[in-house]
Parts: structure tokens; C-alpha cells; sequence
């Protein structure tokens, strides 16, 4: 996503960090690690992109397995 949507090169890594430290914290079922991921994205292009991606661009990035309302 990051690639094909050519954000900044510290989205991606910034993502991760709020992955792992939140993931550290407070276990997960593994049917919401999609969502979780995708909202560490958004999160992480709303604070290092001019730009950022959009809560719709994302889900269409998860064909749909998730929804607006979940993410938002």
C-alpha cells in the first residue's frame, strides 16, 4: 500500500512502531489484526503525509474486509 500509494518513506516503519507497541500491550484476536494494522496506517500517514491516505483508499486496499465504520 504504502509503495503503490508512494507515501513517505517513515510511514510504513511508524506503522509498524504503533503495531508492535499496541500488540504488546493488549492481545488481539487474530481476525482483527487486519483492522488494527489498517488503522495504524492511517494513523501513521495522517501525522507524515502532506497528503495522507484515506480511510476509503485502505479498505479498498482490504477488498473489503473491513469496513468504514469499523475503521472509523
Amino acid at each position: 500500500v504504502c509503495e503503490e500509494q508512494k507515501c513517505q518513506d517513515e510511514v510504513f516503519p511508524l506503522s509498524m512502531n504503533y503495531l508492535d507497541r499496541f500488540l504488546s500491550i493488549c492481545p488481539i484476536r487474530k481476525s482483527q489484526l487486519q483492522l488494527l494494522g489498517t488503522a495504524c496506517l492511517l494513523l501513521a500517514s495522517k501525522l507524515r503525509q502532506p497528503r495522507p491516505l484515506t480511510a476509503d483508499i485502505l479498505v479498498f486496499y482490504t477488498d473489503n474486509s473491513i469496513t468504514l465504520d469499523d475503521l472509523c
